[in-house]
């Protein structure tokens, strides 16, 4: 959505609907164009002042105060003014709507953590019979060290490649690690896929 600020002030009236469509920068935007409005119109002002003050001479006093060109300006700097005014409320009111909107996301996370924990509660005999379970089945070789290799897996299947690991030992781990990379430089697929391709699909080959 462009918003062009007029010249002529009364054709550039903006309502709250109209600032709910736009974009956070085309706010800014607005927002300078206001301001530049606003700076332009007191430096008219100055100006006609110190041109009006330039031409006294004797018997020729004009009067700034109700000199037509500054009382219009002024009106139009009102105008402006005000409307600079209304456009910092709906940035506040938007801000806060903002605010009132993650409070509420916080309150759902919370509310749903709140539920997890009740749920883990009413099913704690359930839950400590399969962790007990998942004990006795998980390897119990040490601990292996890895490279970068599994740098970006995460989850569930980190935890099994660490599982798998310590099934086979360091050593035998290692072992396979450096065959695996000989493997990808030399585009040796057969043993991977039942043939010369490899297309890094994941799942079974």
């Amino acid at each position: 959505m462009q918003v062009e600020i007029c010249e002529e002030w009364g054709d550039a009236d903006m309502t709250y609907a109209d600032m709910d469509g736009m974009t956070l920068i085309e706010l800014r935007d607005y927002k300078q164009k206001l301001s530049g409005r606003i700076t332009a119109l007191n430096r008219k002002i100055q100006k006609r002042k110190e041109y009006l003050k330039a031409t006294r001479y004797p018997g020729y006093e004009p009067s700034v105060k109700n000199d037509p060109e500054i009382m219009q300006m002024k009106i139009e700097l009102a105008e402006v003014s005000n409307e600079m005014s209304s456009f910092k409320e709906y940035r506040r009111l938007r801000e806060n709507r903002v605010k009132v909107e993650e409070a509420k996301a916080d309150l759902e996370l919370h509310r749903i953590e709140l539920e997890k924990m009740q749920f883990d509660a009413e099913n704690r005999d359930f839950i400590d019979q399969r962790n007990a379970k998942a004990s006795e089945r998980r390897p119990g070789g040490p601990n292996v060290w890895f490279g970068p290799e599994f740098n970006n897996i995460k989850g569930a299947e980190k935890r099994l490649i660490v599982m798998m690991a310590r099934e086979i030992g360091q050593a035998r781990y290692q072992e396979l690690k450096r065959i695996a990379y000989w493997d990808e430089h030399h585009r040796n697929n057969r043993y991977y896929t039942g043939d010369d391709k490899f297309d890094g699909r994941k799942g079974l080959f």
